[in-house]
């Protein structure tokens, strides 16, 4: 069984790393999602943050919980250890990404949890633009062929469960249940 969900990791990762690479663009926009789109959204979040008092609780709890992901991220991170694909020969290295560990992608899991802070909250519609933001970082980290998408996949899973947890605890203190 667990040789079908490796194989199965292998085969959407080749379709992903091999579509598109005779189109520049792809790789532009790969270069772009990867490299500055959560920095980006991050400073956007941050003025709106810092101009509209309604959102500021939000961001705070945005950046709470993407610490607490972070601090996941990092312990698996330091426990586990999954190779990236280029480390495999599957892929180049494309952006001279390190050799470390693959599993859980640093960039996915803050984007993720992000996205999924705000579609926690009464500001959905960020939550919505911030999660696409999140489906390009995680397919660019794969184009780019330094993840595979398990690796993607299981960052968003534990944002997911981070969010939902402090979602469930919110909903007490409806102070701050935004």
């Amino acid at each position: 069984m667990l040789s079908f969900f490796k194989n199965l990791n292998f085969m959407m990762f080749e379709l992903i790393y091999s579509c598109g690479k005779s189109h520049e663009i792809f790789l532009q926009i790969a270069l772009f999602s990867s490299r500055y789109l959560t920095t980006i959204l991050a400073v956007l979040l941050l003025g709106l943050a810092i101009y509209q008092s309604k959102y500021r609780i939000l961001f705070i709890k945005a950046l709470v919980l993407t610490l607490i992901t972070s601090l996941i991220s990092t312990t698996l991170d330091h426990t586990v250890y999954f190779p990236r694909p280029f480390t495999l020969g599957l892929s180049e290295n494309l952006i001279h990404h390190s050799d470390n560990n693959s599993f859980p992608s640093s960039h996915m899991i803050v984007i993720s949890t992000i996205a999924f802070a705000y579609l926690f909250s009464s500001q959905k519609w960020i939550g919505y633009v911030l999660f696409f933001a999140a489906l390009m970082v995680g397919w660019s980290r794969i184009y780019l062929g330094v993840h595979f998408p398990y690796d993607v996949l299981g960052s968003l899973v534990i944002a997911f469960i981070v969010n939902y947890v402090a979602y469930l605890q919110l909903k007490k203190f409806p102070k701050f249940a935004v």
